[in-house]
């Protein structure tokens, strides 16, 4: 069956490993097949909410060498990471290489 072009999918949220030092938060996803910086999509909900959102689409080999089993997800995935202590949202930085996203987020003295 054909899903509609107004159907929403369910997200699905990645994992991620966190790390706490004094200076800042790290974060560390696996985004296995993406590449590219139009892929992810970071924006921050309020001062202290960060989500990592984007669209995750698996090639079809459907068709080319038919279907036994189907394990890997595609589609919408979404995550929200909420920091406890003030964080300088101007100083993000974030890397996106062979499918893992690193995100180093400072904080602040506010």
């Amino acid at each position: 069956t054909r899903r509609s072009s107004h159907h929403h999918e369910p997200a699905f949220s990645p994992d991620f490993d966190l790390r706490e030092t004094p200076e800042a938060y790290f974060l560390e996803g696996e985004f296995p097949g993406i590449s590219g910086r139009n892929a992810l999509k970071l924006q921050w909900i309020d001062g202290c909410t960060l989500r990592v959102q984007g669209t995750i689409r698996k090639t079809d080999l459907k068709e080319e060498w038919g279907s036994w089993l189907n394990e890997r997800r595609d589609g919408m995935y979404v995550r929200n990471f909420s920091f406890p202590a003030p964080v300088n949202t101007d100083a993000i930085q974030a890397r996106l290489s062979r499918g893992l996203l690193r995100i180093m987020v400072p904080k602040t003295d506010r």
